[in-house]
């Protein structure tokens, strides 16, 4: 599957299958699905699988521990394949941890989520960041505009890592 297609399943099918998640529960099941799911190999189309997977997966528990991870920086480097800049790894440490500190960042705004404005002027986390969508349809999709948006050339982007997955749904939250 191509990033353009990943982009399509996702506006055709994944928005309304996850409509009755919040992005907490969403987040929460997508964590369990990716450790349940382990073995699989990070291509377009297991992350398709694992989220949509996330209507039917047990949710994993919030960790306090999570609040102290530190937020990655991703940048897409020569080869078009987004890469976390704290280390050289593309394992699946770098999708979990942003579904993490997505989580641990959610939580202390969830309730001013709720207001109308957010979507407007976005919601300023406690580590400083102004996020505006903050349910599993929009940042799946704008996450994946964000990708599509920075590639050099997309018919030539083949590379997908955990890192990938960990981009889209980091950049969704506040792409736009």
């Amino acid at each position: 599957m191509t990033i353009k297609e990943f982009y399509e399943c996702i506006i055709l099918e994944v928005g309304n299958s996850l409509d009755h998640l919040s992005y907490d529960a969403f987040l929460l099941s997508l964590h369990n699905a990716i450790i349940t799911n382990q073995h699989l190999s990070p291509t377009f189309d297991n992350f398709l699988f694992l989220i949509k997977s996330t209507a039917t997966t047990e949710p994993s528990l919030f960790d306090t521990k999570w609040n102290e991870i530190i937020d990655p920086k991703f940048n897409i480097n020569s080869d078009n394949v987004y890469s976390d800049d704290n280390r050289e790894s593309h394992d699946l440490d770098s999708v979990l941890n942003i579904i993490r500190i997505n989580i641990a960042e959610y939580y202390p705004i969830k309730e001013q989520t709720t207001d109308s404005l957010f979507r407007i002027n976005g919601v300023v986390t406690l580590r400083g960041n102004t996020l505006y969508n903050l349910d599993p349809y929009s940042v799946l999709e704008c996450g994946t505009s964000c990708l599509i948006a920075h590639i050099r050339d997309i018919d030539k982007f083949v590379g997908t890592t955990w890192a990938t997955l960990a981009y889209i749904l980091d950049t969704g939250q506040f792409y736009e």
